[in-house]
């Protein structure tokens, strides 16, 4: 089965597919980009194609987002962990808050060293796990952190404009950033308002709404607000 995400409005993609609202996906990879009516039921359009169909609402998709810096926090975090500096609630405080904010920056590429990537791994975070991926990486003096910080604390202090910010985000450790083209790894960062109409200060506080790893929705803001709904009406039933 494929899985067709359409009434879209896509961005960093090539010139060709700048006024598609379409992207089709099949085996974790981007089949076909183009344009669909949005008013029009997609099978009816697609008779004959088995596909799940997800409907964007006008929502504005990017590729998907990898953090690169993060990595520092977690192996701060392990450290303490190992040094046996928090207790076992602190420590699954730490990781659900650090999903969270994840989450909400629409990362989908947690970039990890080998050590780290392992430690994620040994946690039951799903979401760490899912974005969680192994990586080479060289430390510098600037990397370097001071004490047990949360993800994103200072990231978008770096950053003058958008276009830069979103040029760290989906760039890969090559220095290569990520497009929405066909035959590229279908990873999503998706938002309700359009990044690149903001400031600075808008987009560090900008809410991703949906996140999208090899095709699969990862994350769903909608999904987890009825979720943890559901779960309080049942806790306030019994």
């Amino acid at each position: 089965m494929c899985t067709l995400f359409y009434n879209a409005n896509l961005l960093m993609t090539d010139s060709s597919s700048e006024k598609c609202n379409a992207i089709k996906v099949e085996n974790g990879v981007i089949t076909w980009i183009g344009s669909i009516n949005p008013f029009q039921n997609p099978d009816v359009q697609n008779p004959d194609i088995d596909m799940k169909n997800i409907d964007l609402k006008g929502a504005y998709v990017l590729p998907g987002f990898l953090d690169s810096e993060s990595h520092t926090c977690f192996s701060d975090f392990f450290t303490a962990v190992k040094n046996n500096e928090l207790s076992p609630a602190e420590q699954e405080d730490w990781l659900d808050n650090a999903a969270e904010i994840l989450k909400d920056k629409g990362i989908s590429s947690l970039m990890l060293t080998p050590d780290t990537f392992e430690a994620v791994h040994s946690r039951k975070n799903r979401f760490l796990i899912s974005i969680a991926e192994r990586e080479e990486l060289n430390f510098s003096e600037s990397d370097m952190s001071y004490g047990l910080e949360e993800p994103f604390s200072s990231f978008y202090d770096k950053f003058e404009s958008v276009p830069e910010a979103l040029r760290s985000l989906t760039a890969d450790t090559s220095g290569a950033c990520r497009k929405l083209t066909v035959g590229s790894f279908a990873d999503f960062s998706i938002f309700e308002k359009n990044p690149l109409l903001s400031g600075m200060k808008f987009f560090a506080n900008i809410h991703c709404i949906r996140i999208v790893k090899s095709g699969k929705t990862i994350y769903d803001m909608e999904e987890e607000a009825e979720n943890e709904m559901f779960a309080l009406l049942m806790n306030q039933t019994f």
